[in-house]
């Protein structure tokens, strides 16, 4: 998290106890959890990463392949995001 951001000062407003954790994650999630647009920038950076290409070392190889699974996963955590974006289905099923 940032420091001093919109989420930051929303966590902090909350007194550190067990029973305040799960109340400040479902405040974030109705503050900022706007899942449409996730699911639009997990497409994005998707679509931007580069193709691996003859010639490329092994170490750029498993950095692309760390990055897609990594960008993969992300989006995985929302669920069925087939749902709210139709540009991600066709992606995912690649």
């Amino acid at each position: 998290m940032v420091p001093e951001s919109k989420a930051a000062r929303l966590v902090s407003s909350f007194p550190i106890t067990s029973e305040n954790y799960s109340k400040a994650v479902q405040q974030l999630k109705i503050r900022f959890g706007r899942e449409d647009l996730l699911v639009q920038i997990y497409v994005r950076d998707l679509s931007l990463m580069k193709n691996a290409t003859a010639g490329r070392n092994s170490s750029y190889l498993a950095s692309l392949y760390d990055m897609l699974e990594t960008k993969l996963r992300a989006s995985e955590s929302l669920g069925n995001i087939c749902g709210l974006s139709g540009a991600s289905c066709r992606i995912m099923s690649i």
